[in-house]
């Protein structure tokens, strides 16, 4: 559970987005995603602006995680910190 106890709502892009560079990763040109790289992590994020309603537990979300090395609480507490 998130802040207050509320689950996260279905996500955007710009929810996505704000939560992998609250963590530090940053934009890199790209071609048809949106690409990050972080200064320490390995590899990078991608993500897709046509990204609407993505739910918590669907492989798009899971996606993101793994590609940005966060865990769900993490990414909570970042998306919760920057609403």
């Amino acid at each position: 559970m998130g802040k207050r106890g509320h689950k996260l709502p279905p996500l955007s892009f710009g929810d996505l987005e704000r939560v992998v560079k609250a963590d530090g990763w940053v934009r890199v040109e790209g071609t048809k995603h949106e690409n990050y790289e972080h200064p320490t992590k390995s590899g990078k994020v991608s993500l897709d602006k046509k990204w609407t309603g993505v739910v918590s537990g669907g492989w798009v979300f899971r996606s993101v995680l793994q590609q940005a090395g966060l865990t769900r609480a993490e990414f909570e507490a970042l998306y919760w910190s920057t609403r």
